[in-house]
């Protein structure tokens, strides 16, 4: 798959923007790969008021990936201004499991990419 390093880093541009549209003041990120996959981990504070668009982003998030909808999302990134739904649309064409948990107002995400079979 081309453009691997640079797919992980939008992933986590996206979730980066994502935990501050959310009222984050505080991310912690940790990226880690090994031959299976590329692990993807970002533990952020957020507003109260944004519960709701919390407790949904997992629904969101593994709406499963998809190397159609990936292809047609890369060449639109940086091209246009999407919308956050389509940005989160992004991120879940390009993941294939996300994991969401919720402690009073701590948010951790975690997400999986796998790495490609070699053909």
């Amino acid at each position: 798959m081309k453009h691997t390093k640079r797919k992980i880093t939008k992933i986590v541009d996206e979730m980066i923007t994502y935990c501050y549209s959310i009222g984050a003041t505080k991310i912690e990120l940790l990226l880690e790969d090994d031959e299976i996959a590329h692990y993807i981990t970002l533990k952020s504070d957020f507003d109260m008021d944004e519960l709701d668009a919390v407790n949904s982003l997992n629904e969101k998030l593994n709406q499963g990936r998809s190397e159609e909808l990936e292809e047609m999302y890369w060449n639109l990134t940086g091209m246009s201004d999407l919308d956050d739904e389509v940005e989160l649309q992004l991120v879940s064409a390009l993941i294939d499991r996300a994991e969401i948990y919720i402690d009073a107002n701590i948010c951790t995400i975690y997400l999986i990419r796998k790495r490609a079979k070699s053909r």
